[in-house]
């Protein structure tokens, strides 16, 4: 067999190994694992979520306290996630740092509501904004240079241009995916709910996590 043959065999055996690599990884990974399962359950109504019922219910955000600010638009949202991200050669992006806030909401469809408690949560935002280190006045700058300081990285101005800055958001009246169990109890003088209604949460399932999606609806 020929150098060349050789050469070429390794070469796909490589290739073969990172693919299998990048599928065992995908697998095993919580966050993608919650996500085929949400991918796999048909939309349930909330008026037919029961008690017990894994389900999937696609509505809208609304607050059950007070909202968050997202840190670098202050858009209103009951969730936000903003990272700091290198750019590679070859046009590539690496994570360096992320920060996440959460609070309780309430998901509500056309035939009602539920209570969402992110706590534990996988929640998959789409970062929708981004910016360029330099489009960031000096004071914001300084802020993520102190995240990136408590991952461990000293040297966040040297590396200038190379950092850009991200950032996703569940926003009031967003309509999003929750993945759950449902569990329902009578509702006694919940302001949320009209009275006499059945009072519903969703929570993680057991050994599981609550999931939530900003896009999965368009999937």
């Amino acid at each position: 067999m020929s150098a060349v043959a050789i050469f070429l065999l390794c070469a796909g055996a490589a290739a073969l190994g990172a693919a299998t690599e990048r599928r065992i990884r995908a697998a095993l990974d919580p966050s993608s694992r919650a996500r085929r399962v949400a991918e796999r359950l048909r939309t349930t109504a909330r008026a037919d979520a029961r008690d017990g019922d894994l389900v999937r219910v696609v509505g809208r955000v609304e607050l059950q306290g007070e909202p968050l600010s997202a840190p670098l638009t202050n858009r209103l949202c009951v969730h936000h996630e903003v990272g700091v991200e290198r750019t590679l050669q070859g046009g590539g992006v690496r994570r360096l740092a992320v920060e996440r806030r959460s609070s309780a909401f309430v998901i509500s469809d056309a035939t009602g509501r539920a209570l969402v408690d992110l706590t534990g949560a996988i929640v998959q935002v789409v970062l929708d904004h981004r910016w360029a280190a330099a489009e960031l006045d000096p004071e914001t700058r300084f802020t993520f240079e102190q995240l990136l300081f408590s991952h461990g990285i000293a040297d966040a101005r040297s590396l200038g241009d190379q950092l850009r800055y991200v950032e996703g958001a569940l926003e009031l009246q967003e309509l999003i995916t929750v993945v759950g169990v449902a569990r329902v109890e009578a509702a006694a003088t919940a302001h949320a709910y009209r009275e006499g209604h059945p009072r519903v949460r969703l929570e993680a399932p057991t050994g599981g996590a609550l999931f939530v999606s900003d896009d999965l609806h368009y999937a």
